[in-house]
């Protein structure tokens, strides 16, 4: 089976692949949120959707590439400063099966 590694972060070091303030505990001040993933032993090409909740309403539905059998992806959310709480965000595979699921939250 796949191994997926999910880390939330204030913002990315895109040109590294490194989130930049990673925690799992963020202040309404956020203004967004980076969600990082590392998929290993999936058959590329192929997609992962990243599927964002809030207190478990569905907010963004994001689909990416995967286009080696290590690799990392990510998405972003605009954090309102309302929407205090907590999120999760599941990363499912082409067909729509949930891969792992992590979470964080707002204060």
């Amino acid at each position: 089976p796949p191994v997926i590694e999910v880390a939330f972060g204030m913002d990315l070091d895109r040109e590294n692949r490194v989130l930049v303030g990673q925690a799992e505990e963020f202040g309404s001040d956020v203004e967004r949120i980076f969600c990082l993933t590392r998929i290993r032993g999936l058959v590329s090409p192929t997609t992962v959707t990243h599927a964002w909740y809030h207190e478990g309403q569905a907010m963004a539905r994001v689909e990416l590439k995967v286009g080696s059998a290590d690799w990392r992806t990510w998405s972003s959310k605009k954090i309102l400063p309302a929407w205090t709480g907590h999120w999760e965000v599941k990363v499912l595979d082409a067909s729509g099966k949930v891969l792992a699921t992590s979470g964080f939250t707002v204060k």
